[in-house]
C-alpha cells in the first residue's frame, strides 16, 4: 500500500513522513492526518514534475490514491491529464447515481468532471492509455497506468467468468478479473509495439533482493550466459564493490563505477565554491593551520551590527551568499539540503513523539492491572521497582545496560516478582 508513494517520487516514503495512507476507517486513532487532508505531501516532487521539465507529456489514468483533497490532485502534481478516481477502491462497473458514494470513489476526467465508465472500468483504463499513446505516438511521454484489480471489490463480468467453467466463487472472480488485467495491458503493449514504441521486456529485470550479493549473483549468472561486456553502475557503493570484485575474477571486458557520488563529498565541492564567489579563495586551496589563522586575523573578529533575518541559522547564511541570481541560486542549494530536510526530519519526530505518546497512554489505559509500587524504592541502591523491572527483562534477553556496573546488576536482576 505505501509503495505507491515511493513509486511516484523515487524516495522511500519513510523519508518524509508518510507512514499511513487515507483509507477512509481504517486509518488508526493516532494518525496526525486524517481522511481528506491526507495526501502525498506538497513538498515533495513526483515523476510529472521530473518529466514536465524534460518536454514530457504526462497522465494518470486508474487509482490515485495519493490523497482526495483538491491540493493532492494528478493535475497539481505535474501530470497533464487524469481520468481514474481519487481514492484507493471503486465498483468496476459504472455507478447509477451517486447516492452514498464518497467523492473519492467517482471517476473523474481532469479536474472536477465526474465521468462515469461505459464499461468495465479495467477495460476503459486501457482504452484511455491506448488513446494517450496514439495522441503522443510523436513526443515523449509518460503514462502512470494504475489499474486497480485485483482487487475489491470482486467484481467481473459474465463473458469473463464464463473463461473459468470448473471454478466457483471467489476463485472464480478473481481468475475472470485477472483475465481482464492481463487482456488491457496487453493492448497497451500491442500499442506499442504497433507504434515502434515498445521496448524488449527481456532488457528489464527486477531482483527482488536488492543486497550487493544478489547483484553480483545476477550478473555471475550473465557471463554464464555468454554475455561478455559489461558497464555496471550503482548509486550504493557496497553493490558496486560487490560487482567489481566478481568481474575481476571473471574474464570479461567490464566497467563499473558509482552512479552518484557520496553527498558529503558533492556538499563540500559546493559549499567551497560558494565561499571562493564570497571570498575569492580558490576552492581548491588548501591552508596549513599557521597561515589560516595570519589570514583569518585579518578578516576582524566582530560583526557589529547584524540584522535581525540573521538572528536564526537561515539568516546567518546570508554571509556565504553572493548577489544577485547567483546568490538566490546558492540559497536554493542551502535550503534543498539543509534547511528542507532538517524541517522534514523534525516534523517526523515530532509526529513520531506524538503517536508514541498517544500509545503509551494507550497502552496504559489498557492495563488495569498495572502495580502502582513500581514507582516505589526497592531499599537497594536507590533503584525503584519499576528499574529493576526493566533490567531484569533486559538481562534475560541478553542485553547490556550501559552504565549499570555488575554489583548494581546483582541488586536490579532478581524476577520482578522477587
Amino acid at each position: 500500500m505505501y509503495k505507491r508513494q515511493g513509486l511516484i517520487t523515487g524516495k522511500y516514503q519513510q523519508k518524509f513522513g508518510y507512514q499511513e495512507i487515507n483509507v477512509p476507517n481504517y486509518m488508526s486513532k493516532n494518525s496526525k492526518f486524517l481522511g481528506d487532508d491526507m495526501g502525498l505531501p506538497l513538498d515533495q516532487k513526483t515523476i510529472a514534475d521530473y518529466l514536465k521539465k524534460l518536454g514530457y507529456k504526462s497522465a494518470v489514468y486508474g487509482k490515485w490514491h495519493l490523497g482526495n483533497a483538491d491540493r493532492f490532485h494528478p493535475l497539481k502534481r505535474g501530470f497533464d491529464e487524469f481520468y481514474g478516481f481519487r481514492g484507493g477502491a471503486r465498483s468496476y462497473f459504472p455507478y447509477k447515481n451517486f447516492d452514498g458514494i464518497h467523492h473519492d470513489n467517482k471517476m473523474e476526467r481532469n479536474f472536477g468532471n465526474f465521468e462515469e465508465p461505459n464499461g468495465y472500468v479495467t477495460d476503459v483504463l486501457a482504452d484511455e492509455a491506448v488513446k494517450f499513446i496514439e495522441k503522443n505516438k510523436d513526443n515523449p511521454f509518460f503514462i502512470y497506468l494504475s489499474f486497480n484489480a485485483v482487487h475489491t471489490p470482486m467484481h467481473a463480468t459474465e463473458e469473463d467468468l464464463k473463461q473459468f467453467p470448473n471454478l466457483k466463487g471467489k476463485r472464480k472472480e478473481v481468475a475472470a478479473m485477472t483475465l481482464a488485467l492481463d487482456r488491457a495491458s496487453g493492448r497497451v503493449l500491442d500499442k506499442l509495439k504497433e507504434l515502434g514504441l515498445d521496448i524488449p521486456l527481456e532488457n528489464i529485470t527486477g531482483l527482488e533482493n536488492g543486497s550487493p550479493q544478489a547483484k553480483a549473483n545476477w550478473v555471475i549468472s550473465k557471463t554464464a550466459q555468454g554475455y561478455n561486456d559489461f558497464y555496471f553502475a550503482d548509486d550504493a557503493i557496497g553493490n558496486v564493490k560487490a560487482v567489481k570484485e566478481i568481474l575481476d575474477q571473471v574474464d570479461v571486458k567490464s566497467k563499473v563505477q558509482q552512479a552518484k557520488y557520496s553527498k558529503s563529498v558533492t556538499f563540500d565541492k559546493v559549499i567551497n565554491n560558494i565561499l571562493e564567489d564570497s571570498t575569492g579563495i580558490k576552492s581548491e586551496a588548501e591552508f596549513s593551520k599557521a597561515r589560516a589563522q595570519t589570514v583569518g586575523a585579518k578578516k576582524g573578529r566582530f560583526s557589529f551590527f547584524v540584522t535581525p533575518s540573521a538572528e536564526d541559522f537561515v539568516g546567518l547564511i546570508y554571509k556565504f551568499l553572493g548577489k544577485g541570481k547567483v546568490g538566490n541560486a546558492q540559497f536554493q542549494f542551502f535550503k534543498d539540503n539543509l534547511i528542507d530536510p532538517y524541517n522534514r526530519a523534525e516534523l517526523a519526530v515530532t509526529r513520531a513523539k506524538i503517536t508514541a505518546a498517544n500509545d503509551f497512554k494507550a497502552l496504559k489505559k489498557s492495563l488495569k492491572t498495572l502495580p502502582k509500587s513500581l514507582s516505589k524504592q526497592t531499599g537497594i541502591g536507590g533503584f525503584t521497582f519499576g528499574q529493576a523491572a526493566r533490567v531484569a527483562v533486559w538481562t534475560r534477553q541478553g542485553m547490556e545496560v550501559p552504565g549499570l556496573s555488575k554489583s548494581c546488576l546483582l541488586y536490579t536482576s532478581p524476577s520482578p516478582r522477587d
